[in-house]
C-alpha cells in the first residue's frame, strides 16, 4: 500500500505525497459518506469505499472506513484513518492471473 509508506509523515508536503501515491494506485469506484460526528475541534465521519487496485486487478472494498480530522482556525491539522488492513493488503498482494 504505497500511501501507507510514508508512517507518521508531517506537512504539507507529506499530504501532497499520500495523496499522490493513493491516486497513481487505485481507482476510485465508491466513496459514500455514511455517517457524522463532531465534538470542539474533532469531526469524525465513517465512509464506505471501493477501490480498484491497479497492480493486481483486483477489487478493494473497505464498508467501513474511519476518519478523524481534528481542525484548528478552519484548517485541518490532523487526520487519521482507521481501515481493514488485511482487506487492503489482500487486495495488493498478489496480480489475478490472466485468463487464458
Amino acid at each position: 500500500m504505497p500511501w501507507h509508506r510514508a508512517g507518521m509523515a508531517r506537512g504539507k508536503a507529506a499530504a501532497v505525497g499520500f495523496f499522490e501515491a493513493l491516486a497513481s494506485s487505485v481507482d476510485h469506484k465508491a466513496f459514500e459518506q455514511r455517517d457524522f460526528a463532531a465534538t470542539g475541534e474533532h469531526v469524525y465521519a465513517t465512509v464506505r469505499l471501493v477501490q480498484y487496485v491497479r497492480a493486481t486487478g483486483r477489487t478493494l472494498e473497505q464498508p467501513e472506513v474511519i476518519h478523524h480530522f481534528t481542525l484548528r482556525n478552519g484548517k485541518v491539522v490532523r487526520c487519521r484513518v482507521a481501515e481493514d488492513t488485511a482487506l487492503t493488503k489482500a487486495a495488493f498482494a498478489h496480480p489475478i492471473p490472466p485468463r487464458a
